[in-house]
């Protein structure tokens, strides 16, 4: 968890938000028995504190999460991309 891949979100009172983590360590093993993952698509991982789901936060979490990632990925040139 250490690898530079994991990010913790926390609010303005410094409580836990959520996390999330990118590339192989957003990867599960049934992905890679499906044959799930693409060189070229940025995984990712998250979860939001047990807490604040079900209070219509979720997008607001994962517009953030895209953000930092495009942010982070700005110079990485994918043809194949989607968001849902």
């Amino acid at each position: 968890m250490l690898d530079g891949t994991y990010y913790a979100l926390v609010d303005m009172e410094n409580e836990l938000f959520g996390f999330f983590c990118t590339g192989q360590s957003a990867q599960v093993p049934a992905g890679h028995a499906a044959f799930a993952y693409e060189e070229n698509f940025i995984d990712m991982g998250l979860r939001m504190n047990p807490r604040l789901v079900g209070q219509g936060r979720g997008v607001e979490l994962c517009s953030f999460i895209i953000k930092v990632i495009e942010k982070k990925n700005q110079n990485t040139h994918s043809s194949n991309c989607c968001y849902i």
